[in-house]
């Protein structure tokens, strides 16, 4: 048991945001219009944390730009929780893709509940 328990703090220690990234499946959907969206995607998110994501797209987008994602969780495709983000930062891969860096907006409890227990189940079944 101590084992798993030093695989999760060392999980934790990775990474320095007010919340962890973790690599955790899934698909998200983006759209710049907020008020009348047109979704581009679905795209595999990089990785997820509780207060963003990160994924890779063709197409370059500006640090600041307001986005609409729609997150989509394996086996949950009806039920997906859609919040609003800003970008924090973009980087330019090799092979000439971009990579964005998004923080949520707040979510609405009832969304906010899912996507926290989602995120903590994977991790339950990856460590325990």
């Amino acid at each position: 048991m101590s084992l798993k328990i030093d695989g999760i703090r060392k999980l934790i220690a990775e990474d320095k945001r007010s919340s962890e990234r973790l690599k955790i499946p899934a698909n998200v959907f983006y759209a710049s219009a907020l008020w009348y969206p047109v979704w581009t995607g679905p795209i595999t998110v990089d990785d997820i944390g509780g207060d963003g994501l990160r994924f890779t797209i063709a197409e370059k987008l500006e640090k600041s730009s307001r986005l609409k994602l729609k997150i989509i969780f394996p086996g949950r495709a009806i039920d997906p929780i859609v919040v609003p983000a800003r970008i924090v930062w973009t980087k330019t891969t090799q092979d000439e893709r971009c990579q964005i860096g998004v923080q949520f907006y707040k979510m609405n409890p009832q969304d906010r509940s899912r996507y926290v227990a989602y995120i903590c189940d994977r991790i339950l079944l990856k460590y325990l």
